[in-house]
């Protein structure tokens, strides 16, 4: 690992800054979040540890069966409900037609949100419903 100076302080390339720096080759200094091998760059603190990132994906529950995570495991963090869910209850399944991990009850109001620590989907997060109304946003990533 090269060290360079920087400002009068020596620094080794690994050294997080704030503006783009070379070293004595000229080459640019990469900051910790692109050593961290994050998928996202930015995506990890000045100590390479993951910060939390997740997608939003809403969903019409009216649809009878919603592949969230296009058919890949995925991690729930939570559940909002933009419309409340009526006439049926809402599944939250790992797979199609597979086991239901969560029931979203019928009534659940609008602008409840339900949060989860990381509920594995080992198949893949579907969302069923039979005759349910309503829409909500899931909190999730791929695993």
């Amino acid at each position: 690992m090269s060290n360079v100076t920087i400002q009068g302080k020596k620094r080794s390339d690994r050294t997080k800054v704030s503006e783009i720096y070379t070293d004595e080759n000229n080459k640019a200094l990469v900051e910790t979040d692109q050593l961290a091998h994050e998928r996202n760059i930015g995506t990890a603190n000045q100590y390479g540890v993951g910060v939390d990132e997740s997608n939003g994906s809403v969903v019409d529950v009216s649809t009878n069966s919603t592949d969230v995570s296009s058919s890949q495991p995925a991690l729930l963090f939570g559940v909002y409900v933009n419309t409340a869910i009526a006439t049926e209850a809402v599944g939250l399944h790992d797979g199609a037609g597979g086991t239901e991990l969560i029931t979203l009850p019928i009534g659940l109001a609008a602008g409840t949100k339900i949060e989860f620590k990381g509920i594995k989907f080992n198949t893949a997060l579907f969302v069923e419903s039979g005759l349910a109304t309503g829409s909500i946003t899931l909190e999730w990533r791929p695993q």
